[in-house]
């Protein structure tokens, strides 16, 4: 995934590079969250109008910079989408169980999850996923 910060409606969000052997701060109280995101941005390469449905931890910015769901987008052909992300919180717990999960080769407890559907106005009994 790409970058990690802290994250708290309360405190001001500051983004750091996750580096190996980084020290996470103690979190007993699970007062500190880690925002796991990768960005993905839709171009259509094809000669027709596409619509394309998000579902899941995925999500665009609004005017002041506040992640909202991204829902349903048009893209004409040649137009490229605005940013999306597939972003989830995590408290530092639940990271920790995943790296423990990862170490021990279990599969991972929390996870970030999205799917995108790109359909065009053509009723071929295809989806293409």
């Amino acid at each position: 995934m790409g970058a990690t910060g802290v994250d708290s409606s309360r405190h001001a969000v500051q983004p750091v590079a996750a580096r190996p052997g980084m020290a996470l701060p103690r979190d007993e109280g699970q007062q500190y969250s880690l925002v796991l995101q990768q960005v993905l941005v839709l171009e259509n390469l094809s000669d027709r109008r596409v619509e394309a449905r998000f579902v899941g931890d995925l999500v665009v910015s609004d005017e002041e910079r506040r992640p909202r769901a991204a829902g349903v987008i048009v893209l004409e052909p040649g137009e490229k989408s605005e940013k999306v992300y597939m972003q989830r919180d995590f408290t530092i717990k639940e990271f920790a169980e995943n790296f423990t999960a990862k170490q021990a080769g279990a599969e991972l407890l929390h996870r970030v999850v999205g799917t995108v559907t790109v359909e065009d106005d053509r009723d071929n009994g295809n989806t293409d996923r």
